[in-house]
């Protein structure tokens, strides 16, 4: 992941989002200890719900409106982060 936002870490229309459905104590924590950056917030319902989430974790491109891109993006571990870095790529140049 660090490879990917790196790569974006000049471009304000990229932003990791990070969303969190029980455990917000140590979700926190977990935040603080990992350094984790981006924006992080608790889901809703609602929000597994629009997106149709059954299982967290759960990765999806999503665009500047809130639309779904990607319902299954590739994670940013995959070829340290080469393929989504591409898929974020190919979404920026066709919005």
């Amino acid at each position: 992941a660090k490879t990917v936002k790196q790569h974006f870490k000049n471009r304000p229309d990229v932003v990791f989002l990070y969303v969190a459905n029980d455990k917000p104590d140590a979700w926190r924590r977990g935040i603080r200890t990992l350094g984790i950056g981006g924006i992080h917030v608790l889901g809703t319902p609602e929000v597994e719900q629009r997106y149709d989430i059954s299982a967290w974790p759960t990765y999806l491109l999503l665009g500047r409106k809130g639309e779904l891109l990607n319902l299954d993006p590739p994670r940013p571990s995959a070829e340290n982060g080469k393929k989504l870095i591409a898929e974020l790529e190919t979404a920026l140049a066709t919005r």
